[in-house]
């Protein structure tokens, strides 16, 4: 464990306070994981996986055309994401975890309002157990 996550523990403690009730979404370029946070507990939501097309040819104008397809297919996908945060209308705070360009661009495509009551955090999706998530939470909320 990381000295802030130490700390973090310990400011939790001292004051009694848990952590606030938030969604947090997963996000990868394939796969988005949707969890509420109430309690201390990660309770399990949805997941949402978009297929993405392989290449098919070497250079040239064909593989800008395929580069673009797959950029077209990424955007499909935040799409699919952005809605499902739209259809739960209770949630005060949503955190958004994942690689730093993906969260970036996913960022950006989110409506204002939808903007305003989320964070981000940059985290390697691979090394997520309810730990992790948990400090790298504690991080966007009160890291600022």
């Amino acid at each position: 464990m990381k000295s802030y996550e130490y700390e973090e523990q310990f400011r939790l403690k001292k004051r009694k306070v848990k952590l606030p009730e938030v969604s947090l979404i997963i996000i990868d370029s394939g796969i988005g994981r949707i969890f509420d946070f109430k309690d201390d507990n990660l309770n399990y939501k949805k997941e949402i996986i978009s297929s993405f097309p392989g290449r098919v040819k070497r250079g040239g104008w064909s593989q800008m055309k395929i580069e673009r397809h797959i950029k077209d297919h990424l955007f499909w996908h935040f799409k699919k994401i952005k809605k499902e945060m739209q259809k739960d209308r209770r949630v005060k705070k949503w955190l958004i975890l994942g690689p730093d360009i993906v969260i970036k661009l996913f960022f950006r495509k989110l409506p204002q309002n939808l903007q305003q009551i989320t964070k981000i955090k940059n985290i390697n999706p691979k090394n997520q157990n309810s730990e992790t998530l948990k400090a790298a939470m504690a991080e966007a909320m009160w890291g600022e």
